[in-house]
């Protein structure tokens, strides 16, 4: 996976997440919040998932 894609990826996750974070507290809806917290777990999962060093990316 190339790192640009990688980052784009990341970054809408965490976009994602903290817009169902605001809007499950502000509507009070735990829908929204157990989105969220789906949201950040792909994140993070994401985040420190061990780079493939065999391939040429770049």
């Amino acid at each position: 996976m190339s790192t640009i894609y990688r980052v784009v990826m990341l970054s809408t996750l965490l976009l994602l997440a903290g817009a169902c974070y605001l809007l499950g507290s502000s509507a009070g809806l735990a829908f929204f919040l157990v989105v969220g917290v789906l949201f950040e777990a792909a994140f993070w999962k994401g985040l420190f998932k061990p780079r493939d060093h065999g391939s040429n990316d770049q």
